[in-house]
């Protein structure tokens, strides 16, 4: 499963994430998956996967700092939360499930806000 951005994750398989210091990604994916595109300016990094799962963790980036995306996106539940509706980071029920995190490296769009915010680095640094 490709989830967390672009990082392959597997429930429970911290050994899956490569050594930080290798220069290029080792894409390890199922017979017949094309190779994920990666911008040309922003060549996929061993160093970007595991920041990007570092901070799928990281619960200080939410509004309140109490949750991670791995609160609702949790990897024991598929990537979800197996609830029908979700609980927002401020408590309130939404008016949606969390959504699985699937092969999510072939995404253009991240999140249901603003998807017109194409490129998760431009979500991550307020260019939208």
């Amino acid at each position: 499963m490709l989830a967390a951005g672009t990082a392959p994750v597997a429930a429970g398989a911290a050994a899956d994430v490569p050594a930080a210091d290798a220069p290029h990604y080792d894409w390890r994916l199922p017979r017949g998956f094309p190779t994920p595109r990666v911008p040309a300016d922003k060549p996929h990094v061993r160093r970007q996967v595991a920041l990007g799962r570092r901070l799928f963790f990281r619960a200080r980036l939410s509004i309140t700092g109490h949750y991670s995306c791995a609160s609702c996106h949790d990897p024991a539940h598929a990537f979800s939360d197996g609830r029908r509706v979700a609980i927002g980071a401020t408590g309130e029920a939404l008016p949606h499930n969390a959504m699985a995190l699937v092969n999510v490296a072939y995404n253009i769009s991240f999140g249901w806000a603003k998807p017109q915010c194409a490129p998760l680095r431009h979500r991550c640094s307020n260019r939208c």
